[in-house]
C-alpha cells in the first residue's frame, strides 16, 4: 500500500513509464486501487486520467480532472501543487487535441507550461506538442513547425516515445501539407517503425497520412492498406472523427478504382459516425469525396450544389 513510492516508480527519472509505452500496468494498478485513495491524492488521480488518455479513452476524463483540481483547493500553493495543476492542465490541453478545439489548447497548453516544473521535460515537450497542433489547426504552419520541432528535440532527450510520436506526426503533416512529399513518407514511415511495439492509437494517424500519399503516387493497393490499419486503430479511439478521415480515403482510393457505388457506401458510414458537433470538422472532406462521385456519374449538378454548400473550390 505505498502508493507514494509506486507513483515515484510510475513517474521514473527522465520521462514517465507511461510516455515509455507501459499504458496497461499503469492502468491495472490504478484500476485496482480504492476510490477513496484516489480521492485522497489528486495526483494519482490526474496521472490515472492521462494514462487512460493516452490509451484512448476520452469518457469520464474531464469528471476524473475536475475531482482532483477539487482536491487540491485544500492544499498550500507549493512546487508540488503547482506541478499537478500543472499536469491537470496538460491532460486537458491533450482532450482538448482530440478534439481539434484550437483555443482550449492553447491556453491550457500556456497554463500547463507556466506551472509545470522546469525539469519534468516530457511532460512539457508533451504540452509543446500538443500546442503545435494548436497552431496547425489554426493554419499556421511556421509556429507548428517550430514547436513540434522543440517537442521532438527534448522527448528524444529525455527518452520519451509517446512525445516523439506526437511530435514526428506532426512533422510529417507539416511536411506533407508542404507538398514535401516523399520527406513526408519518410518521417510517417520512420515513426511507424518507432512504434511497432507501443499500445497508442494514435499511431492511426501514421498510417493515414502515409495513405494518402500512397493515393497521391497512384500505389492504390499500398494506399488501401494503410487505411485499413489506421481504420482499425482509429476505432479504438473514443469520441473521434478519425473513422470519418479514413473513410474518405478509403472512398477516395475504390473511387479511382473504378466502383462509385462501393465508394458511396463507405462514404455513407463514415458520416454515420458524425455524433459530436466536433466531429464536423471531418464532413467537408467528406462531402469533397462525394462531390467526386457524382462527377464520376456524371451528375455534374449534384457535384455544384454540393460545392456551393461547402464552400468547395
Amino acid at each position: 500500500h505505498d502508493t507514494d513510492r509506486a507513483e515515484l516508480l510510475i513517474q521514473g527519472k527522465g520521462s514517465p513509464l507511461y510516455m515509455r509505452g507501459a499504458l496497461q500496468p499503469i492502468i491495472s494498478w490504478l484500476s485496482s486501487l480504492p476510490d477513496e485513495m484516489l480521492e485522497a491524492q489528486p495526483s494519482l488521480r490526474t496521472l490515472y486520467a492521462m494514462v487512460l488518455l493516452g490509451s484512448g479513452r476520452t469518457a469520464g476524463i474531464v469528471e476524473m480532472l475536475d475531482a482532483a483540481e477539487t482536491g487540491l483547493e485544500d492544499r498550500p500553493d507549493d512546487a508540488e501543487t503547482r506541478d499537478v495543476r500543472g499536469q491537470i492542465a496538460a491532460t486537458r490541453a491533450l482532450l482538448a487535441l482530440s478534439q481539434h478545439r484550437a483555443d482550449e489548447m492553447v491556453a491550457e497548453s500556456q497554463r500547463a507550461l507556466a506551472l509545470l516544473r522546469p525539469e519534468h521535460l516530457a511532460s512539457r515537450a508533451s504540452v509543446i506538442g500538443t500546442l503545435g497542433y494548436a497552431y496547425e489547426v489554426l493554419g499556421d504552419r511556421a509556429g507548428a513547425r517550430k514547436e513540434y520541432g522543440e517537442a521532438l528535440a527534448i522527448s528524444r532527450a529525455t527518452g520519451s516515445r509517446f512525445g516523439e510520436l506526437v511530435a514526428s506526426r506532426g512533422t510529417a503533416t507539416m511536411q506533407e501539407l508542404d507538398n514535401e512529399l516523399r520527406l513526408a513518407a519518410g518521417t510517417y514511415e520512420d515513426t511507424i517503425q518507432l512504434a511497432l511495439d507501443l499500445p497508442y492509437p494514435v499511431i492511426s494517424e501514421m498510417h493515414l497520412g502515409l495513405g494518402r500519399i500512397l493515393y497521391e503516387w497512384n500505389d492504390l493497393d499500398a494506399a488501401w492498406e494503410r487505411g485499413q490499419k489506421s481504420l482499425a486503430l482509429a476505432r479504438l479511439l473514443q469520441n473521434t472523427d478519425r473513422p470519418m478521415a479514413c473513410g474518405a480515403l478509403l472512398a477516395r482510393i475504390t473511387l479511382a478504382r473504378g466502383d462509385p457505388d462501393e465508394a458511396s457506401r463507405i462514404l455513407d458510414e463514415a458520416k454515420r459516425s458524425v455524433r459530436e458537433p466536433e466531429h464536423a470538422r471531418e464532413l467537408p472532406n467528406i462531402a469533397a469525396v462525394r462531390a467526386l462521385v457524382l462527377l464520376a456519374r456524371g451528375d455534374v449538378e449534384g457535384a455544384a450544389r454540393i460545392a456551393a454548400e461547402f464552400g468547395l473550390p
